[in-house]
């Protein structure tokens, strides 16, 4: 398949109906052929009703949910790249990293907001953020993103809960009512993902490090290059910088 997959940019309210439902994923993701992974996630909640649910109504919800998230119909590449990917991480919270990388790339909101106002609150003093925070912060987006307005409160309310749960579950944060945000270790393997979504959506080769997605994901540009650096290293990529010029190329997945 020739055609790039980029980025979602449409803003929705996609969060107001659940968070990163990491439990769902790694109830499913196991049993899903990388090569066939939306039919494949399909067959396995609505026939095989994997996950144990009590009605087919419930089945079509998670399925739904998690295609959103997860597996896009446009994105048959990255869905065989977030499968492999998340088996081959050996650690648990780098595998919740990786399905946040995605959750970013999938949901422009997610991006946004992180962007926004998580990513500053990672190399600062200790932060406890709450769903007013993120209420606030969705004020602030109205005028880039005026669909925003036609969002009741109850569905900001939900917005925030689920976006600061999606952001705890994930990693970058502890607690409940209000979560103590802190900076999480993010692999090499959890980068070469992302430059893998970033490649695979078309993005020019030499402006990769310097993606959003990275700032998204809370990191600075030297981290961003460390790690390609270690790549190399292990035989994952070439990477060589010279005089502002990078270059770039992927070596094996």
């Amino acid at each position: 398949m020739n055609s790039s997959e980029p980025r979602s940019i449409k803003i929705t309210a996609l969060l107001s109906r659940q968070g990163a439902m990491l439990e769902e994923l790694r109830g499913v993701i196991d049993y899903i052929n990388p090569e066939n992974a939306r039919e494949d996630l399909h067959r396995l909640i609505l026939e095989d009703n994997i996950l144990r649910r009590a009605s087919i109504s419930s089945r079509k919800e998670v399925y739904r949910k998690l295609a959103e998230r997860y597996f896009r119909k446009d994105t048959p590449k990255a869905n065989t790249l977030f499968v492999s990917s998340f088996r081959r991480v050996a650690n648990p919270d780098q595998a919740n990293l990786l399905a946040f990388t995605l959750l970013l790339w999938n949901d422009a909101l997610t991006y946004e907001l992180s962007q926004r106002w998580l990513a500053p609150k990672l190399s600062g003093p200790i932060f406890e953020g709450e769903t007013s925070d993120i209420e606030r912060e969705l004020e602030f987006m109205e005028k880039a993103h005026p669909v925003i307005k036609t969002w009741n409160p109850v569905t900001r309310k939900r917005i925030a809960r689920h976006y600061l749960s999606a952001v705890r579950d994930c990693g970058y944060a502890s607690g409940s009512a209000k979560k103590e945000i802190r900076r999480p270790y993010i692999s090499p393997q959890v980068i070469l993902f992302a430059i893998q979504l970033i490649l695979g959506g078309g993005e020019p080769i030499v402006k990769a490090p310097e993606h959003g997605l990275f700032a998204a994901m809370g990191l600075t540009l030297r981290d961003v290059i460390a790690a390609l650096e270690e790549l190399d290293q292990q035989g994952y990529v070439r990477y060589e910088s010279q005089g502002g010029v990078i270059y770039l190329e992927l070596t094996k997945v």
